[in-house]
């Protein structure tokens, strides 16, 4: 994920900093809060893509009401880079998503029907008809909510 921080010195006697983030379409324009976003750092998100982005930052110093604040407004507005994380999955198109789940595959049965079940299944054949289906990812999910279970990419 791209990230943006802000890093600042402050002075050894300052208490709570407060950030607060906005954007808006040019440095001039009106400024529209990200809401719920507290830290010096946030995840850039594609919707804030050709945008700029702005952060007040409020320190309040100890043993005082007395605050210090300044802005930074981003010189240039956010760039798409991609996210080698999570590319790969805009880039693979078609996938298949199955919930191979006991109620489902052995809905009667119990612990041996289950395993007789998975050990059944072909992942050799499932692999070739997802290969000449042209599937780009395949998302298998053994167990669903509170199960316990986990997808397996």
């Amino acid at each position: 994920k791209n990230l943006v921080s802000v890093r600042c010195d402050l002075p050894d006697h300052s208490g709570k900093t407060e950030y607060t983030w906005y954007i808006a379409p040019s440095p001039d324009s009106e400024w529209e809060k990200l809401q719920g976003i507290r830290t010096d750092e946030i995840v850039l998100l594609t919707s804030y893509v050709e945008k700029y982005l702005k952060c007040e930052i409020i320190c309040s110093i100890k043993d005082g009401d007395e605050k210090i604040s300044a802005s930074v407004i981003s010189t240039k507005p956010v760039e798409y880079r991609g996210n080698p994380n999570t590319d790969w999955f805009r880039d693979a198109g078609f996938g298949i998503m199955v919930h191979y789940l006991k109620p489902v595959i052995v809905s009667d049965g119990g612990a041996k029907e289950w395993n007789d079940a998975v050990n059944s299944f072909s992942v050799e054949k499932f692999a070739n008809q997802a290969k000449e289906a042209d599937v780009g990812y395949v998302m298998f999910t053994p167990g669903q909510k509170n199960s316990g279970q986990y997808t397996i990419l």
